[in-house]
């Protein structure tokens, strides 16, 4: 199977700024871009589903730390009812479709994010 240049930029097998050393990139679950008029941002985002054993999760990157308040592990329920903001907004339910159908099939939409 031929990766595609984003699969293989997310880092598989080589870490991750979180404490996961290795791990199988699976199946494309989600794509979005996400625009910001205020900063001239533009990134195109693509969510993998990885299946790892529970780890520790902790920051390696000195700047992202500066930015991350907190890493856990989050039950399916947890993700579905938190009132903290969680990115995708539809990750509950992403997660919930690929465990109860699997990968989605063909093309997936690209969800559009735009911060005025």
């Amino acid at each position: 199977m031929t990766r595609s240049p984003f699969a293989q930029a997310s880092g598989a097998p080589h870490g991750d700024s979180r404490g996961l050393e290795r791990f199988a990139l699976g199946p494309l679950v989600c794509r979005r871009t996400y625009e910001s008029r205020r900063r001239r941002i533009r990134q195109y985002e693509r969510y993998y589903m990885v299946e790892v054993e529970r780890f520790e999760p902790e920051m390696s990157d000195a700047v992202e730390a500066r930015t991350v308040d907190l890493l856990r592990w989050w039950s399916l329920a947890e993700l579905g009812t938190t009132q903290e903001e969680v990115i995708p907004g539809s990750l509950a339910a992403i997660v919930a479709s690929f465990m109860k159908d699997g990968a989605p099939a063909g093309e997936l939409e690209i969800d559009l994010v735009v911060e005025s």
